[in-house]
């Protein structure tokens, strides 16, 4: 427990402090620490509760030069926000053509890209790893605090046993060392942030920093799914007082979008806010990345989205790292949550992490040879993908068909080695070319 909550600080005195040093092409930052206005026109509060995510940064959001039909969602670590991951995002969605020695050809690498701001913990008392390591219940901890953090309070997925449902309650304010970390609403939830941002961005008026907002309603599609999420009425909101759905708990469900579309663009009702359209994003096209604590978050939702709804890729950054007592004394196993079934295939999961992290990553690539086992026994990269690869710098070409790596230069430091996998610190010399291949599914381009 004091390892941890040492590391855990010392990475938010360090990663979370990250400069803002790239430009971005046609991108524009969305301020979560002001009320939701609807619609908004400028700055945009992802949720329909009161504003409670002060701290949490800002989104940060890039449309590509030209079109594409796929989106890269970026989870920060605890205590980071987007602002800091602003390299990898600007990479993803660049707009080149690279030619690379990974496979003897090109690809382009043209992708919109969210940093989303969530609630992810704001100090070191509530990181996931630090919080749940006081409990006797450490595995049940991890799933309450991911499956909250990345659904909602009292979300009900199929597929989890018992129709049981995330809520944290128990883990939050409780227990040696801990400190109350703030319980996430549906309305909060990464899966909802995600749905009230790309509405918001659909719907914006055009300008220089949203110069095509048509293109971003292609990432929401009508719910219709029988599979979707289930919450109690009471912490399903349905839109602010005032509003046409006239504010009432739990009328409409969950997820919803502020505008209406359900009647085509020459209805009477085309663009009213009303917040009535029940919608969920196309996971089809998007590929979900997480570094760290975040990593820990995309892997959970990609994992358990319903039955027959996978992310299009998952892209792990140096995670996920929980981790409880094993059968034996002293040993250490995943978090039962890690190993369970998986709606998105083990194949379209890639992994990057330094083999010099220290107890930040120890057991990372562990962990990724654990993940899924209820479905297969591979693990990341599924039964072809599943070797992992040295990629000295990030520049050195991976073993054919792997989809796992792991850098291993610099040595010199195990903090900034973790941090250097997905932020802008320039610590590994290379790792754009890495990303560039994950990005694109091993030069796929799509």
């Amino acid at each position: 427990m004091a390892l941890r909550g040492i590391w855990s600080l010392l990475f938010i005195a360090v990663c979370g402090v990250m400069p803002r040093a790239f430009a971005a092409n046609a991108t524009q930052n969305i301020d979560v620490s002001a009320t939701y206005p609807s619609p908004c026109q400028g700055c945009t509060q992802p949720s329909y509760s009161a504003p409670t995510t002060a701290g949490y940064g800002q989104h940060y959001v890039m449309q590509p030069p030209s079109p594409s039909d796929y989106l890269v969602v970026l989870l920060s670590a605890s205590g980071t926000k987007p602002s800091g991951y602003t390299k990898f995002l600007n990479e993803a969605g660049v707009g080149k053509t690279t030619a690379q020695s990974f496979s003897g050809g090109s690809y382009t690498v043209n992708y919109a890209s969210i940093g989303l701001a969530y609630m992810d913990g704001t100090s070191s008392t509530t990181t996931v790893g630090t919080l749940c390591s006081n409990f006797t219940n450490e595995d049940e901890c991890y799933t309450q605090m991911r499956g909250e953090t990345v659904f909602g309070r009292n979300a009900v997925y199929p597929g989890w046993a018992s129709g049981r449902r995330y809520n944290a309650d128990a883990f939050n304010g409780s227990g040696s060392g801990a400190t109350t970390n703030p319980p996430v609403s549906q309305a909060d939830s990464v899966v909802n942030r995600l749905v009230l941002l790309l509405d918001d961005l659909c719907w914006h008026a055009k300008d220089s920093n949203n110069p095509n907002p048509s293109y971003w309603c292609r990432f929401l599609l009508d719910d219709t799914n029988s599979n979707s999420a289930k919450i109690d009425a009471d912490n399903c909101y349905a839109g602010p007082s005032g509003s046409s759905s006239g504010g009432s708990s739990g009328a409409y469900g969950c997820y919803v979008s502020p505008h209406d579309n359900s009647s085509g663009s020459s209805g009477a009702n085309y663009g009213k806010v009303d917040y009535r359209r029940k919608v969920v994003p196309d996971w089809s096209h998007i590929i979900i990345a997480g570094h760290s604590q975040g990593g820990g978050n995309a892997a959970f939702l990609a994992m358990y989205l319903p039955s027959g709804v996978p992310v299009h890729r998952a892209l792990l950054f140096s995670s996920p790292e929980d981790n409880v007592p094993g059968s034996s004394s002293g040993s250490i196993q995943p978090a039962s949550w890690i190993t369970g079934a998986t709606s998105t295939p083990l194949a379209s999961f890639w992994g990057l992490r330094n083999s010099h992290e220290g107890s930040l990553g120890d057991r990372v690539d562990f962990n990724w040879s654990q993940l899924g086992k209820a479905t297969g026994s591979s693990g990341i990269g599924g039964s072809a993908g599943s070797v992992e690869s040295d990629v000295g710098n990030g520049s050195t070409t991976p073993i054919s068909g792997s989809q796992i790596y792991h850098v291993d230069s610099p040595d010199d430091d195990a903090l900034a080695n973790h941090c250097g996998t997905a932020m802008n610190i320039n610590h590994v010399a290379g790792v754009v070319s890495t990303w560039d291949w994950m990005l694109t599914g091993g030069g796929s381009s799509q």
